[in-house]
């Protein structure tokens, strides 16, 4: 019998071709679940709304209803990435802005290890008397953001709003992890602010703790209590100093039956106190929540005007410009920065009445190390003057500061004086310093009776005006009030007056019938080597400039030179051409440019005779 041998080649494409129709359907199922199941690993979170609907009556009035977005964490082993989601709501048979309020935003919701963490969306419901049908609208997320994390059902909630004769429904979604997690620690504790009640609490999962924390100030008691628990909780509190150093702790309260926790503590310094909450009751935490609130302890006299500081100053409480302190000419002050009870900082406002045509300085003086001043002046009507006058340091490298004003009215003048950086209360004690507000007649100073005109507003040149009795100067080093000399006891010699040569730079004229800002720089020098250019050894030194608007005569602005001679005067809002004067040498110039320089030369002279 003849056996036939079937080639090897036709056996391993048998082989192959089984395992094709055969292992491969298979082989894809698996990997299939493979991919799956890598997928569902790489996954970190979930996001929904906590019910698919909800139902709520219309009622008379505005009300409103919330509904939580619920973060869904399935690796609390890792935590979440950061999740921002958004939302809005979707007119149905109600309509925005007659049935409810229209609402759209995004929510952030920052890493977290715990099992769920749950935000509200608020919206409200608009009610009236109107008798129609039972309506409904969407609420809806969408544009998920974050690394591994997808929505789950329900993305939508459809709100329902029945007639008043219907039951309302509200849902009553199971309360996990609150937003105020994590603070499991000190160091992460949630900010409460006094007197706020905070509800919507967890002690979620079992052994979870929660940290709280308020800023007290030295001397006031406040009470830490917590309130609104749901049965099945039993908190228990401890509070802890700035230090961490436990001062009191609490289980309940004291009423027969009460699981909650209240605590009084007396404030020994300022800084932010921690307050530890736990649940001692064994039960499963899940759904249960309760709130917690810190008060301050009203003193039994609250008005800073009466009950004083022993480190503040006299004047205290003067940070209003109604309780300003009141202050005669001359008059000196020792103050503080120490802050009145109720106060967050301490600023120190005076008050003095005023003169027109008198010129004020007010300045702090005696300042201790560590203080630092600034000074702004308001007018009567308790409002800046403009231009602003106000001085941060009186000089490089002194903190004190000093400002001057030539009073045009009649009335109060306010000098508000603050710290350039506010200390803390624990040691404002040792801001120290000294203020006063002196003032002399702008009219008073002795001025050369020669009246000296340039031939022109925009020219130069020398004008040589003899009077029969003019006023010497003394020179090289001219000063703002010189002492006339006594003639009498020397051979009349008609001395030669003072020549004054005025040279203001070529200016362009300003646009008529519009507000410009000006900058006027005054030079005055004593042209000592006879070579018609100031030098900083030739600047006369303190003679007063002013601005005054030549339409109206108002004064717009008031200074005086520095060491080089030089008054600079920026942004000067003016409505048309200005006057600039300088009593000390009778000169008086009008400007119409929006960038002038003025220079007055005082020619040398010789000096009477019998005098060096």
């Amino acid at each position: 019998m003849n056996k036939k041998v079937v080639p090897i080649s036709t056996v391993i494409l048998l082989a192959a071709t089984y395992i094709l129709i055969v292992l491969f359907p298979i082989y894809k199922q698996f990997r299939f679940f493979e991919v799956q199941s890598v997928a569902a690993q790489s996954e970190q979170a979930s996001v929904s709304l906590e019910t698919a609907s909800f139902k709520t009556n219309e009622g008379s009035v505005d009300k409103f209803i919330e509904i939580d977005v619920i973060v869904t964490n399935t690796t609390p082993q890792t935590g979440t990435k950061t999740i921002t989601v958004s939302y809005t709501t979707v007119n149905g048979t109600a309509i925005q802005g007659s049935d409810y309020e229209f609402i759209t935003g995004t929510l952030v919701f920052d890493p977290f290890t715990a099992t769920a963490k749950t935000k509200p969306i608020s919206i409200t419901i608009k009610g009236d008397t109107i008798e129609e049908p039972d309506e409904q609208f969407s609420l809806t997320l969408y544009d998920l953001k974050g690394s591994s994390v997808r929505f789950v059902s329900p993305q939508t909630t459809i709100i329902q709003i029945n007639e008043n004769d219907q039951p309302e429904e509200t849902s009553t979604p199971v309360i996990f992890a609150d937003s105020s997690e994590p603070n499991d620690t000190a160091g992460d504790a949630s900010t409460t602010n006094l007197n706020d009640k905070i509800c919507d609490l967890t002690l979620w999962p079992i052994g979870d703790v929660d940290y709280f924390q308020f800023n007290a100030k030295k001397n006031r008691s406040y009470k830490i209590f917590t309130t609104d628990l749901t049965s099945g909780l039993d908190t228990f509190i401890r509070v802890f100093d700035p230090a961490l150093n436990q001062i009191a702790s609490n289980d309940d309260s004291g009423t027969i039956n009460e699981q909650a926790s209240e605590v009084t503590i007396l404030a020994e310094k300022n800084g932010f106190y921690y307050v530890e909450v736990t649940n001692v009751d064994p039960s499963d935490p899940t759904g249960k929540s309760y709130c917690i609130q810190v008060d301050e302890i009203e003193e039994l006299t609250p008005t800073p005007t009466n009950t004083q500081d022993p480190e503040q100053d006299d004047c205290e409480f003067n940070s209003t410009f109604d309780t300003a302190c009141l202050v005669g000419v001359g008059e000196e002050v020792a103050l503080t920065f120490v802050p009145a009870n109720g106060s967050e900082q301490d600023t120190d406002i005076l008050k003095m009445w005023v003169l027109p045509g008198v010129l004020y300085t007010c300045e702090t003086f005696d300042l201790s190390a560590v203080t630092d001043t600034n000074i702004i002046l308001y007018n009567q009507d308790q409002q800046p003057f403009s231009p602003w006058i106000g001085n941060a340091d009186r000089a490089v490298g002194d903190p004190s500061s000093k400002v001057e004003f030539l009073s045009t009215y009649k009335g109060w003048l306010y000098a508000m004086i603050g710290p350039e950086n506010p200390p803390p209360y624990e040691e404002a004690s040792l801001h120290t310093y000294s203020a006063r507000c002196t003032a002399i007649i702008a009219t008073s100073t002795p001025t050369p009776t020669a009246t000296f005109i340039p031939s022109s507003g925009t020219g130069g040149g020398t004008v040589n005006t003899p009077v029969p009795t003019p006023t010497p100067f003394e020179f090289p080093t001219p000063v703002p009030t010189p002492t006339p000399i006594d003639l009498s006891v020397l051979t009349p010699v008609p001395p030669t007056p003072a020549v004054i040569n005025i040279q203001p730079l070529p200016t362009s004229t300003a646009v008529s019938g519009s507000t410009q800002a000006l900058t006027v720089n005054v030079t005055l020098y004593y042209d000592s080597n006879n070579n018609n250019l100031p030098e900083q050894i030739e600047g006369i030194m303190d003679a007063a400039v002013a601005l005054y608007d030549n339409a109206t005569g108002g004064l717009i602005a008031f200074g005086y030179t520095n060491e080089a001679g030089i008054a600079q005067f920026s942004n000067i809002e003016a409505g048309g051409a200005v006057r600039v004067d300088v009593p000390f040498l009778n000169y008086s110039q009008v400007v119409l440019a929006s960038n002038s320089e003025i220079l007055v030369r005082v020619a040398p002279q010789p000096l009477p005779i019998g005098i060096p």
